[in-house]
């Protein structure tokens, strides 16, 4: 394996960047920014108004392409990555939230869909036992995380949903292998 094999490795392999990926998949509005080597930013989302290099589709196709050992040659030159986005709050690498006080939260986790409707449905947070809210996951198996959609049904407090978001993304995250 060549020095630059190893470091695309340690970038696309860690679990917090194909959460990161995950999330700008399957959150309209928020934007993946890949840091190059030379200083550039290249931006990944679906919305035209981060003028996007690529799309959060054609990026999960490099790692894809990655896996299979034949990167493309713009991968090697990322160097490190973060969430932005005005209209969705990041809030660390797996909880992102809709501006202002959205209805929605989501986050993403290595588990698969079957294991957090588990882990949430035997969840139980002092506070929060009247919040009406849905929870959808849905798993990518190519970059092997789920994101989790938590939206409010009535017309609780934003921040309800928040804390909400907050301890089903600790509860998945408490039972991750390694």
């Amino acid at each position: 394996m060549t020095d630059t094999d190893v470091a695309l490795h340690r970038l696309l392999t860690p679990p917090a960047f194909r959460r990161a990926v995950a999330l700008a998949h399957a959150v309209p509005g928020l934007c993946l920014k890949l840091h190059l080597r030379d200083g550039r930013t290249a931006r990944v989302s679906h919305d035209p108004a981060f003028v996007p290099v690529l799309s959060p589709c054609h990026l999960r196709q490099a790692i894809e392409a990655h896996r299979r050992g034949e990167p493309p040659a713009w991968l090697i030159d990322v160097g490190g990555w973060d969430l932005a986005s005005p209209f969705v709050e990041p809030l660390g690498d797996r909880l992102v939230r809709h501006h202002p006080d959205g209805p929605e939260v989501v986050f993403a986790t290595s588990l698969t869909a079957e294991v957090v409707q588990s882990v949430l449905g035997a969840l139980e947070v002092v506070g929060l036992e009247g919040i009406d809210a849905d929870a959808r996951a849905r798993h990518d198996a190519l970059l092997g995380i789920t994101t989790v959609h938590l939206t409010r049904r009535s017309a609780a407090h934003p921040a309800l949903l928040l804390e909400l978001g907050r301890a089903a993304s600790r509860a998945c995250r408490d039972v991750e292998p390694g």
